[in-house]
């Protein structure tokens, strides 16, 4: 996709592949840890990284093994991420040999499963875009490098601790890895459905709706993602503050390291985290209309000065306006109903984001 549209030619987003690398990874006896299609996920995702062309960190290989302590039972376990990259137009080759790459941007999705089931939507759709995105930034890189890194042990019981891969690895990688933003995908796969409740003949259909949380970790993040909003084909995205939906996933290790980062996820849907999380849940045009847009979003971050900022910024504005672009006058009805006149103050927007977590399965 060009920078500015959300359509035109064909790219890997449209092709085989993404679903090639669904059918691969969503095992009848899912991906969990310390099972076998745990292993067969990590060869099959290291096969597809080398295929793609995604090299190594310096000094290191597309697999970072690592053991942990199990959180419960106290015995050291082997884990294993998967990162590589692929290298941006502005790396110091080239009329910029002379001057310091600037730091990359990385993509990562976590590519355990939390019971031995399929677990399409978590995370397998996120992990099959990352390789999709991938190809097509090989073949039309990035400004930066693009990092891509396939966190393992998201899933309970090793969720914030130190056995999670996204942690682990900010441990253990050298200061110099340290990415300009990091983008997080969990959960992309799925279309929004409606609660039963008081305000599901109100509420609009909202099937093709993605979170984005983390705007307010830097300015250029929330003005890209608002302005790709926009974008033609582009899901209906909505700005949702960390400080309402807490820390669900691996963008925890980047967002307490201050470093800038972007989570995006359709929420946890009626099938999170059960057997009936299968191929035919997806939506598969939805996890290409979120892939489009992503790299419209990457492509223009790579372009963007990410440097320091004051955290957090003010996102205030822009979320009341994205809710209100995707919800219009049933927003000002949720929060009629709890005597507030509209989006003026941020806690409005909370308790937005609150009852809407209620009205939607998200």
């Amino acid at each position: 996709m060009s920078p500015d549209a959300g359509g035109g030619a064909a790219t890997p987003l449209d092709a085989a592949h993404l679903e090639e690398d669904l059918a691969a990874l969503c095992l009848p006896l899912g991906r969990r840890v310390g099972m076998p299609g745990h292993a067969t996920a990590r060869r099959y995702l290291r096969r597809r990284m080398e295929a793609i062309g995604l090299n190594p960190l310096p000094g290191r290989e597309l697999e970072w093994p690592y053991r942990a302590r199990h959180p419960q039972v106290g015995e050291l376990c082997d884990f294993c991420n998967l990162v590589g990259v692929l290298p941006g137009q502005g790396n110091g080759r080239g009329d910029a040999r002379h001057r310091a790459a600037p730091a990359p941007l990385l993509l990562g999705a976590h590519y355990d499963s939390v019971i031995d089931a399929p677990c399409a939507d978590d995370n397998a759709a996120a992990v099959a875009l990352c390789l999709a995105i991938a190809e097509e930034v090989r073949r039309a890189p990035l400004e930066r490098d693009l990092v891509i890194a396939l966190f393992d042990a998201e899933e309970p019981p090793f969720f914030l601790t130190p056995a999670m891969g996204s942690v682990h690895w900010w441990e253990e990688k050298r200061e110099t890895e340290r990415p300009a933003a990091a983008i997080i995908l969990d959960l992309i796969g799925h279309d929004v459905e409606k609660r039963p409740g008081p305000f599901r003949d109100a509420a609009p259909a909202v099937s093709d709706l993605l979170f984005a949380i983390g705007a307010e970790s830097h300015p250029e993040i929330r003005n890209v993602v608002e302005h790709s909003s926009v974008a033609l084909g582009a899901p209906r995205v909505v700005l949702a503050p960390q400080r309402c939906i807490g820390d669900l996933s691996d963008y925890h290790a980047f967002r307490v390291h201050g470093v800038p980062y972007l989570f995006l996820s359709c929420g946890r849907g009626e099938h999170y985290h059960s057997e009936s999380d299968t191929l035919e849940w997806l939506n598969l045009a939805k996890v290409r209309s979120v892939g489009r847009w992503l790299l419209h979003v990457l492509r223009l971050l790579g372009a963007r000065t990410l440097g320091k900022t004051a955290l957090p910024c003010d996102t205030s504005a822009a979320e009341a306006r994205l809710l209100h672009a995707t919800f219009g006058s049933f927003a000002e009805q949720m929060l009629a109903a709890q005597g507030l006149a509209g989006m003026q103050r941020s806690r409005d927007v909370e308790m937005l984001v609150y009852m809407l977590r209620n009205t939607y399965f998200i």
